[in-house]
């Protein structure tokens, strides 16, 4: 049974929605609807004369050319609207031209495909997201110098460079280690990011560009001017990725080195920060004029101090909150340009400090490489949902916590098992890490992706095989009041058209919502108690059907609009009710309750077992309204098992713990699984020949 509730305490990356970050987020999501359509099929990077070029048609391996893809997702994640997900499927199969080159690749492979493969992968479960993550993951574990520990950044003739961008690039490894089960990925990445700890990171938190290693030693050459003031300046950006790729690596790893660095080069950045009232300049340790300003590095900087701000104590967590909120303020209101007509959106990046081309060309309008700023603008709007930090949300960690207090834990040894190796679900990944670790504790307890649940929903229907009456009683999972009273209304009304015997086929019907499915045959089901349902406390809880509806637990519903549509109870007539091993949840509890018909009988096979409660938690973007057609991730957690006091057995009552129901008349043959009346498969001939000889007897 799947129940979906409002989340209304989920942990937040700041104490309190900002009113500049809503209106801002507000005026993000007018803009995107009408630029995305503008730019169609081309991979932005730097507008010209406010219209974005495509660098993909120049430069198809730029180090960028998933930034867009990135955003586009996070769209999509916020908004549910289709057109995001197919103009981010756009850039990916653009971006395989890349992928399958080859030649051209770098370590940015991770920037790339983060956004572009993983960031699928996460939010849809695709297949095809998960491949091109997966190759480019190994494209830069091929990278790796065993000798120097360490992920070579470029290419040409600098086989022994690592630059500090290079801790973002190492989180598609950690994912690749999460998704495969392979250790390597994320012992790669933890030598490289401890080699760049030791080498890049300056005592004062100041950070170094780029380290040159001896590739065939992996002893240190020198410090490499870079893109800042100079080889020992401190280029701001650099700074930034810093912060945040160290933070992302204590989130993957809990290395608490990791977060040491990440507060020291945090807390020299925002004492740097405050100088300037958060006009943040391209190098700290720069000549005071000109100034040259980097809004980039701010962005970056804002997303890495509100994860940082996650991870510390609650008396440092104010110092990064608000100074990432600093930050993200001074950012939309001194350098974002809301207008729909123009492209871009963040002003006043800055590529290099000796490049006068580049530094005009940005004071135009940012490259997309701070689009990450996004998800961070609109901070405590939205979740963050950036596709480096490649984690569910922090809220669904509330549900594994929720699993441990109160869920009916199946094999506990299991189940203190995958808590250990996920750190109690802190290292959890994706949605599907998720359903695993709860599927560990409960097979009942799983975890969804809206995008994976939102379908039209299938109705009630009749049809007649072998002489016989025969009502298919589909799966139901939708919470909307409409669709839902429609459901009900027309499965009674089939059942009050039948005159004599007929059957029910709960064959395939993978439950859903139970109560839909029992009001709807409220006329074949004895008014009074049905179920207990038994908390793991031990306390339970009675379920009755009543003309006023189902009252009692999750299964719950009760209202006048029912009562105009139940019909008649009919308790005198054959009703054959056909179930396999694909009949599971609600259509269990369903099967449960008409068992208190004596005139119901049970043919097929045993069900799927999973007689059990649960109750879900559904994560909303505020911005919905609450409305579950744009649930970012809906959880479902096992709460309780059934006791089912109708006679299902020689003892007279039966206590289920996810055990299957039982037929009273087995029959093997499986049913058929193409039909043209319905998606539900068609009551095998075989079945239909048993029902037959038992509605045949008086």
């Amino acid at each position: 049974m799947l129940f979906m509730l409002a989340q209304t305490d989920a942990p937040k990356y700041v104490s309190a929605t900002p009113d500049w970050a809503a209106a801002a987020w507000a005026k993000v999501q007018a803009k995107y609807a009408v630029t995305v359509p503008r730019v169609g099929e081309k991979i932005p990077y730097v507008p010209t004369d406010e219209v974005y070029t495509d660098v993909g048609a120049d430069d198809i391996y730029w180090w960028t050319n998933g930034f867009y893809a990135g955003l586009l997702w996070e769209l999509y994640s916020h908004t549910g609207d289709d057109q995001y997900a197919a103009a981010a499927h756009q850039q990916a199969d653009r971006l395989d031209k890349a992928l399958h080159g080859f030649v051209g690749l770098h370590h940015d492979v991770g920037f790339m495909w983060l956004h572009a493969g993983v960031a699928d992968y996460r939010l849809t479960g695709s297949d095809e997201g998960k491949r091109r993550g997966l190759i480019a993951a190994n494209v830069l574990a091929g990278r790796y110098n065993p000798v120097g520990r360490y992920l070579v950044s470029w290419n040409e003739d600098r086989p022994g460079y690592v630059i500090i961008d290079s801790m973002m690039n190492i989180n598609i490894l950690y994912w690749a280690s999460q998704v495969t089960g392979d250790p390597r990925f994320t012992e790669m990445a933890k030598a490289h990011a401890d080699t760049v700890l030791a080498h890049h990171i300056r005592p004062d938190g100041s950070v170094y560009h780029i380290v040159n290693f001896d590739p065939n030693t992996g002893e240190l050459v020198g410090y490499p001017q870079g893109q800042g003031y100079a080889p020992e300046s401190s280029w701001t950006r650099g700074q930034a990725w810093a912060i945040y790729g160290f933070a992302l690596s204590y989130r993957h790893t809990g290395d608490a080195r990791y977060l040491d660095a990440a507060k020291r080069v945090a807390n020299y950045f925002l004492a740097n920060a405050a100088l300037d009232d958060n006009e943040i300049p391209i190098d700290f340790r720069s000549p005071r004029e000109p100034v040259y300003s980097d809004t980039s590095a701010a962005a970056i900087a804002a997303n890495g101090l509100l994860l940082l701000g996650t991870q510390v104590d609650a008396l440092e967590r104010p110092l990064y909150e608000d100074g990432a909120l600093a930050l993200l303020k001074h950012l939309t209101e001194a350098h974002t340009d809301f207008d729909p007509a123009h492209d871009g959106i963040v002003q006043g990046a800055t590529a290099e400090y000796h490049s006068a081309e580049n530094r005009e060309a940005a004071f135009r309008i940012a490259k997309i490489v701070v689009t990450i700023s996004l998800s961070v603008i609109i901070a405590d709007t939205v979740p963050i949902q950036n596709a480096n930090i490649i984690t569910i949300p922090d809220a669904a960690y509330q549900t594994v916590a929720y699993m441990a207090k109160k869920g009916i834990i199946e094999d506990s040894s299991a189940w203190h098992a995958a808590m250990a190796k996920t750190n109690g679900g802190r290292n959890l990944h994706t949605v599907r890490d998720l359903a695993m670790l709860l599927n560990t504790a409960n097979k009942h307890s799983s975890a969804v992706s809206s995008a994976n649940t939102l379908k039209k929903e299938q109705m009630p229907h009749q049809y007649t095989a072998n002489g016989l009456t025969i009502i298919n009683v589909p799966s139901f999972h939708t919470t909307e009041k409409s669709v839902y009273l429609t459901y009900i209304r027309k499965l009674n009304a089939l059942v009050a058209d039948i005159r004599g015997p007929f059957v029910l086929n709960f064959s395939g019907n993978v439950g859903g919502s139970p109560s839909a499915m029992i009001l709807g045959l409220y006329s074949l089901i004895p008014n009074g108690q049905l179920w207990t349902s038994v908390a793991r406390n031990g306390k339970g809880q009675q379920v009755h059907l009543s003309k006023n509806g189902l009252r009692g637990s999750a299964a719950e519903y009760l209202g006048t609009d029912v009562k105009t549509i139940i019909g008649k109870k009919n308790l005198h007539t054959k009703v054959a009710v056909v179930m396999d091993n694909h009949s599971a949840s609600a259509a269990e509890f369903t099967i449960m309750s008409l068992k208190h018909n004596p005139n119901v009988k049970i043919f097929g096979l045993p069900s799927a077992g999973f007689t059990s409660e649960n109750s879900g938690q559904t994560f909303h973007s505020p911005l919905s309204d609450n409305s579950w057609k744009i649930i970012t991730w809906t959880t479902i957690r096992t709460d309780h098992w059934v006791r089912c006091s109708s006679v299902l057995n020689a003892q007279g009552t039966h206590q289920f713990n996810n055990a299957p129901i039982m037929p009273d008349v087995l029959v093997a043959e499986p049913n058929t699984s193409d039909s043209s009346n319905t998606k539900q498969p068609p009551v095998n001939p075989t079945v239909l020949t048993e029902i037959k000889k038992w509605f045949a007897l008086t």
